[in-house]
């Protein structure tokens, strides 16, 4: 395999990880909050979950949730091909 293919699929991978970060650390902020005392579905609102307001009064859902989704689908189609490229051991330089 090609120096430069592997160094490539590093980087591919490397973002990849950086993508999915953000979907990661907002299950673990959500489950440390939701295993606090105290904490119960109605204190969602407080926190702004589910307390997002459309342009027309109406009350909808927020959109971060679809969109932490997709990102981590789109990182996950990522780091399919590319994170065993981490491990590969780099030819020599000729």
């Amino acid at each position: 395999m090609e120096r430069e293919t592997i160094i490539a699929k590093r980087i591919e991978a490397i973002i990849g990880i950086v993508m999915l970060l953000p979907t990661i650390i907002g299950i673990i902020s959500f489950f440390v909050s939701f295993s606090s005392g105290g904490f119960d579905l109605e204190d969602l609102r407080v926190y702004g979950c589910w307390d997002w307001h459309s342009t027309d009064g109406g009350a909808s859902a927020s959109p971060a949730p679809v969109f932490l989704g997709l990102l981590a689908i789109a990182s996950a189609l990522i780091l399919k091909d590319s994170l065993k490229y981490l491990f590969v051991q780099l030819p020599p330089k000729k």
